[in-house]
């Protein structure tokens, strides 16, 4: 049986509703039930680098650094290539006031992914606070370009929705560029 098959025996739950779970009481603001979500789910599924780095920003949110920045650097181990973790590894320098630590953490993050804007907010944050504005703003700038285009990009969950309403009816799948399109003019529109 595949570890996401398994189910936790307690709860009768898979891992995959555990990790949800921890991500709606984040989002929620209670990250002292979403760590002991976390801390489950990365019992059921040791290798996940999402599972330790959700763990660390709930661990984050209650003031403990130095268990966050060990979830974050145990996911890091898992998947290197996760321009979030080393954000998020970043926020923890940030919040000892490591700058430059948290600087190097960010600048990782955009090697990864370019059009990543909170790494670009966050470095912003981390040149003001060493008085480097220039390279603050400009960041900052790059990183206010990346938001408005995200705003009239449609989302992969708004390109689904418009593949599924064209699945449900009997419009040609021709009409799928038009629906994505419909939904970024209105989303434009809303703001």
């Amino acid at each position: 049986m595949a570890a996401t098959d398994r189910v936790d025996e307690l709860s009768g739950r898979s891992p995959e509703e555990i990790f949800r779970e921890g991500e709606d009481l984040l989002a929620r603001g209670e990250y002292a039930a979403a760590e002991r979500r976390f801390a489950l789910y990365v019992q059921l599924e040791p290798k996940s680098a999402r599972g330790y780095s959700k763990m660390g920003v709930a661990q984050a949110h209650q003031g403990r650094l130095d268990d966050a920045e060990l979830s974050f650097r145990r996911a890091l181990e898992l998947d290197p290539s996760m321009p979030a973790a080393y954000t998020n590894l970043g926020n923890v320098f940030f919040s000892r006031k490591e700058y430059e630590k948290a600087i190097e953490c960010y600048r990782k993050a955009l090697s990864l992914d370019p059009e990543y804007a909170i790494a670009h907010n966050n470095l912003a944050a981390a040149y003001k606070a060493l008085g480097q504005i220039g390279k603050a703003v400009e960041s900052l700038k790059r990183a206010h370009r990346l938001e408005i285009h995200a705003r009239i990009r449609p989302s992969e969950r708004e390109r689904q929705q418009a593949r599924e309403a064209v699945r449900k009816s009997c419009l040609p799948w021709a009409a799928v560029p038009l629906l994505i399109a419909l939904v970024v003019l209105t989303k434009w529109l809303l703001f």
